[in-house]
């Protein structure tokens, strides 16, 4: 396909549009604290037409929260405006798994620091209503990827990266849009290529598997086929197994030597 398919695993980018991301007024100590939620579960979003996609409740309960950034836009190359470290109570940024989602709350300095100022007053006016996460996947299943229109289900988030306030967020809260976020796009066609494609391998090594003699040997049983078999499908994993090999290249060698007295007998004649 002209492309290198990622596996489960790689990082991903997906934009919400909820209507709860608000500033909030200064508190006494003056703090100027923004909350919303940069991902929903539960919900099928429809990614840019390729497929639709479920993050399933349950998908961060394992999730690696150690190290989260808020940013603007996903803009990485500046100085990150809030941020988590291990979750804790101290961290200017605080993440919390509800029946929404992954729900943040940052305190932003918006006195000494220009852009979370422009930032909260962005918010607080309704220019910015959207959030963003990068994340990284660990266990997904899909649905109808023989159709033109396949579902995605995530079901395990292995580490949130980073949350972000984004400009351009999906359309209504469940559709990424397709002229606003090119890599997010690019990324979908090339999971769902990679899906498609393992979904093929998968079926391929089955049906070779219910019915087809090994390549090597003359075990009709891919499982028991001897180590040297060139037959990608065929695998000894257990002690069981490997005697099994054994006795196939037994077998094979026991076949060769009587098809080498078989020729010498024809020769002679």
């Amino acid at each position: 396909m002209g492309k290198n398919l990622p596996k489960t695993g790689e990082r991903a980018k997906r934009n919400f549009a909820m209507a709860d991301l608000r500033a909030m007024e200064p508190t006494q100590d003056n703090q100027s604290t923004i909350s919303g939620h940069p991902a929903v579960v539960g919900q099928m979003t429809n990614i840019g037409g390729w497929f639709n996609e479920i993050i399933e409740p349950g998908a961060f309960a394992r999730t690696d929260f150690t190290d989260v950034l808020l940013s603007v836009n996903h803009d990485l190359d500046k100085i990150p405006l809030a941020r988590s470290r291990n979750n804790n109570v101290n961290s200017t940024l605080q993440l919390q798994v509800d029946n929404i989602g992954l729900a943040v709350r940052a305190n932003l300095d918006i006195e000494n620091n220009n852009d979370a100022k422009s930032l909260y007053s962005s918010i607080k006016r309704g220019d910015m209503d959207g959030m963003s996460f990068i994340f990284y996947v660990s266990q997904e299943r899909w649905e109808g990827l023989e159709t033109d229109m396949p579902t995605r289900h995530i079901e395990a988030i292995e580490k949130v990266v980073e949350v972000s306030v984004v400009s351009f967020p999906a359309y209504d809260g469940t559709d990424i849009a397709s002229t606003r976020d090119k890599e997010t796009l690019d990324s979908a066609k090339i999971v769902l290529d990679n899906a498609r494609s393992q979904g093929l391998e998968s079926s391929n090594k089955s049906n070779k598997r219910s019915g087809m003699d090994c390549n090597n040997c003359f075990c009709a049983n891919c499982t028991r086929c001897c180590s040297s078999c060139s037959n990608s499908n065929c695998n000894s994993q257990t002690d069981m197994q490997k005697m099994d090999n054994r006795q196939c290249r037994n077998k094979e060698s026991q076949n060769l030597e009587l098809e080498r007295l078989r020729t010498q007998t024809l020769l002679k004649l």
